[in-house]
């Protein structure tokens, strides 16, 4: 078995709604993935969700999808909690990221 690991290529932090993220670019052979880090996650457990992209629901709040409701929860536990992670992997998710118009 073999195994991947996730270097940070870069990192900068991020004022958010929510609070101050630090985001944290990830090269993990041919796939680029964001991790959103809130608070000291090594003293508090932390809340982590995996989340996929989707330009739809996030950037034009698409009413086919919940994934910008889903996001915006997490990132409100994640304040509450003090704690957390969310791993912004580009990929497509559920499916829904192109509607069927647009699929061939």
């Amino acid at each position: 078995m073999s195994k991947k690991l996730m270097a940070i290529t870069s990192t900068t932090t991020i004022q958010t709604e929510f609070g101050p993220y630090k985001a944290n670019h990830h090269n993990m052979g041919n796939d680029t993935i964001i991790s959103f880090v809130y608070g000291d996650v090594t003293i508090n457990t932390p809340i982590v969700r995996i989340h996929s992209a989707c330009l739809f629901g996030e950037a034009f709040h698409s009413l086919h999808c919940d994934c910008s409701h889903q996001l915006t929860q997490t990132m409100k536990s994640i304040q509450t909690h003090g704690a957390g992670v969310i791993v912004y992997s580009y990929q497509e998710g559920r499916g829904v990221y192109f509607p069927p118009e647009f699929r061939q």
